[in-house]
Formats: C-alpha cells, sequence, structure tokens
C-alpha cells in the first residue's frame, strides 16, 4: 500500500507493505515499512518498477 495523507492510516496498518512517499504527513511515515520518492517523483510508478525488477531478476537467478 502507498500512502501520504490522514486518510491512509487504516490502510498502513492493514498492509503487509505499507510505503509512505517522502511527503506524507508524520504519521504516515510512522506508520509505513519504507519510506519512498515523493510523489512529486512519480514515486508510487517507480517504486512498483523496482520491485518488480527486484522479482525478475531473483527469478532469473533461481531459475538458471
Amino acid at each position: 500500500a502507498f500512502g501520504d495523507g490522514y486518510n491512509d492510516l487504516e490502510l498502513m496498518a492493514s498492509a503487509t507493505y505499507s510505503f509512505a512517499v517522502r511527503n506524507a504527513v508524520k504519521e504516515i511515515k510512522d506508520a509505513a515499512n519504507f519510506i519512498t520518492r515523493s510523489n512529486e517523483e512519480d514515486a508510487v510508478m517507480k517504486t512498483i518498477i523496482q520491485i518488480l525488477s527486484l522479482q525478475s531478476n531473483v527469478y532469473e537467478k533461481v531459475n538458471h
């Protein structure tokens, strides 16, 4: 889950993996497992791409 505002607190608490954008409110940053780029830097898209890239690299290493 990704969040930046107070409306995301419940989502962050219930997610297995939670990401706060750098410009999130303090309570969201405190609740998140990870802090990523700001939403002005396309944080969600870039974080998802990085995660998928890591998953792809692990998959290739395990299956070769």
